[in-house]
């Protein structure tokens, strides 16, 4: 049996007249009529009515009985349809915002974040053998026999030792003339762990990577010379 499409189509046929012509009959736009025609939407009561009476034919002809359900039926097909492709493009955005959100982590916890520069403007001109201390950008640091000079660098004297308190800050961490110091990380306050450089930098400062001690790990850098050395600012950085 003819479905309501085909029926409609036949209809305006009868009349000789055009998609657009019976959209300005019925009050709605050609590509409504055309969508009619080939299946892919209903009319509202308020068109079928102006069908109806346009053609003088009942709403049962329009729509056959047997063929009602199958109409109800195709149409919830396509809306679930539709909201399967919704849900899949929703479920699909969602895993690619993941996947980025994921990887900037990732990213960003392999390069620790952030540039924190620590320098020596809190420490005093002239190098004391007593264990002072002081509190940069969160950071807390003790040292001994280390002064600064008048660019705000550190310069350790002999024996002149710089060290965290309170964990180390970053997961990789640079300052200068790592040749005549050494670098050591403590676990605790009897465990020391001595830590080489990496490499070099192109502006000559050396590089450690302490990204599997954790924040309970202190540092120290100790001067291994008899002459002063200065090795600039500390940077936590990526």
């Amino acid at each position: 049996m003819k479905d309501f499409s085909a029926i409609l189509k036949e209809l305006r046929n009868k009349k000789n007249i055009s998609q657009e012509e019976l959209g300005i009959i019925v009050h709605v736009s050609r590509s409504s009529i055309a969508k009619y025609e080939n299946g892919l939407g209903l009319p509202s009561e308020e068109v079928i009515a102006s069908l109806c009476s346009y053609f003088n034919v009942d709403k049962d002809y329009l729509f056959p009985k047997d063929n009602i359900e199958k109409v109800i039926v195709e149409k919830n097909k396509k809306i679930k349809m539709q909201m399967i492709i919704i849900i899949i493009i929703i479920v699909f955005s969602i895993l690619i915002a993941s996947f980025f959100i994921v990887a900037n982590i990732i990213l960003k916890s392999a390069r620790s974040g952030k540039l924190e520069v620590i320098n020596a403007e809190k420490i005093s001109l002239t190098p004391s053998n007593r264990v002072q201390s002081f509190t940069l950008k969160g950071y807390e640091f003790s040292y001994v026999n280390v002064y600064r000079n008048d660019k705000k660098e550190f310069v350790l004297c002999k024996g002149g030792e710089l060290y965290s308190t309170n964990g180390i800050p970053d997961y990789l961490m640079g300052y200068y003339d790592g040749n005549n110091t050494s670098l050591y990380v403590y676990r605790n306050g009897l465990e020391k762990i001595k830590v080489d450089y990496n490499f070099v930098s192109s502006n000559g400062k050396y590089c450690y990577n302490v990204s599997e001690y954790k924040v309970n790990h202190n540092f120290v850098i100790v001067n291994n010379t008899s002459f002063d050395v200065n090795i600039g600012n500390l940077e936590f950085w990526c």
